[in-house]
């Protein structure tokens, strides 16, 4: 009785010593989402790590919380559905989903320059159905999305005058990447993909059998009279799974983990996302339990995009605005105008968030956070919503400044507080303006 009591007891302190801890669960949070309020840090404390990954990987959604947006009206569309999404970005219990959602859409480029607001919306319902489904799936699932059809040009692909573009970024942006093909395979697969078209009152796929190029094909070894769906499943999937697999993981840990690269380690998620039939969800787990990931010195290693840092300073700050169309300004300023990304290369982000300019709207937004209530009401540009439990109204004590740094820096301050900050509300400004604050 007293051995199986000591084991008992061995077994409660190894899973008290194993709990993840306040900056694990705060690192993960920030990674996988936006921002992370102390409530949010909090719930994954008596977890393990493990289970901490696991937890938020089984509460992810694929539909939306929200109504669907009312794109039929023709005032401002292009508005009307970047708030929808931000909102959804700022209510969702899964930041995780959304965090994913953003992903892909900077993957499979498509943009409202070129596309109706429409088509956009379903484009953004099939990256949140397949967020962390299979990517095979996901994949063949574009090919047919009206939205990507539109944007490279797909519909103007026929057997008498064959358009490359999409075959072209098909291979070099969301499969295999630069030198990983051929001139011929992108000629090859351009033939393939003719006749791929959409309904445009619907935005049903339609095959268009009259402009399909019905000779035979050879694409990366394999031959025949390819459609569309041969180069995915066949070419890409079964021939080149590996080196897909490779770069998919590769894109992933650069948005996720860190910007220097370990070749051994993503060699080595790669086989495991390829060896599981490309299931997103197992490649993420991977990419969270690994080591490169919470090694502390990755901690505060990448700087927050625009959106990442709009709506992760509000959940953080459990606050929110009356009129979401500014924070879609902030994010424009900003350089991150969502669902209408520069190029089909999308945001490269990193560094590039950063100029002088980007950094003088980013401090304006963050000043507005704290001090917007102190502005005339013109030059306010938000009026905030603030909940009981939000930081911005903790008792001015020096334990919850400890614990406001914590909660807010990933890393020491670079800056010292003025001594003039004598309340809550400006030790949060001073945080939130600090070089510390733009990193993740």
């Amino acid at each position: 009785m007293k051995f199986i009591s000591l084991v008992l007891f061995f077994f409660y302190i190894s899973g008290s010593i194993y709990s993840i801890s306040y900056e694990e669960a705060r690192h993960l949070l920030h990674r996988t989402g936006f921002g992370a309020s102390e409530d949010e840090i909090q719930a994954l404390i008596p977890l393990d790590y493990e289970k901490a990954v696991e937890n938020l990987l089984n509460n992810t959604r694929t539909t939306a919380i929200g109504k669907k947006p009312n794109l039929n009206e023709k005032k401002k569309l292009r508005e009307k559905l970047q708030i929808w999404w931000i909102e959804e970005m700022l209510d969702t219990p899964s930041p995780f989903t959304e965090r994913m959602v953003l992903f892909w859409h900077n993957h499979f480029v498509s943009a409202m320059s070129k596309v109706p607001p429409k088509f956009m919306y379903k484009q953004n319902l099939l990256y949140r159905k397949n967020a962390f489904g299979n990517f095979a799936v996901l994949l063949e699932e574009i090919t047919k999305d009206p939205a990507m059809i539109l944007y490279l040009d797909l519909q103007s692909n026929k057997a008498e005058a064959p358009n490359e573009n999409f075959a072209r970024e098909l291979f070099e942006l969301f499969t295999l990447g630069e030198g990983k093909y051929s001139e011929e395979d992108i000629k090859q697969a351009a033939k393939a993909f003719t006749g791929y078209s959409i309904k445009h009152k619907t935005g049903e796929f339609h095959f268009n059998k009259n402009q399909h190029d019905i000779s035979k094909k050879n694409c990366m070894g394999v031959s025949g009279r390819l459609i569309g769906e041969d180069i995915i499943k066949e070419a890409l999937i079964k021939k080149r799974g590996m080196d897909v697999a490779k770069f998919i993981t590769k894109k992933v840990w650069l948005e996720f983990v860190s910007n220097k690269i370990n070749n051994k380690e993503i060699q080595r998620i790669a086989k495991v996302f390829h060896g599981s039939n490309f299931e997103i969800k197992i490649l993420m787990k991977e990419i969270l339990m690994a080591e490169d990931f919470r090694n502390p010195d990755n901690y505060g290693t990448m700087i927050k995009s625009p959106i990442e840092l709009i709506v992760g300073t509000l959940r953080t700050l459990d606050s929110d605005v009356e009129n979401t169309g500014t924070l879609i300004s902030f994010s424009k300023r900003m350089g991150q105008d969502i669902l209408n990304p520069p190029s089909v290369k999308g945001w490269e982000g990193k560094e590039l968030w950063i100029s002088t300019h980007s950094l003088a709207v980013r401090k304006q937004f963050l000043t507005r956070v704290t001090r917007g209530q102190e502005m005339k009401r013109k030059k306010q540009m938000m009026m905030m919503k603030v909940s009981s439990e939000s930081p911005l109204n903790w008792e001015f004590t020096p334990k919850n400044k400890t614990k406001l740094l914590s909660l807010l820096l990933p890393i020491p301050s670079v800056f010292q507080p003025e001594e003039e900050d004598d309340d809550m509300d400006d030790f949060v400004h001073w945080a939130l303006i600090d070089p510390a604050y733009q990193m993740k």
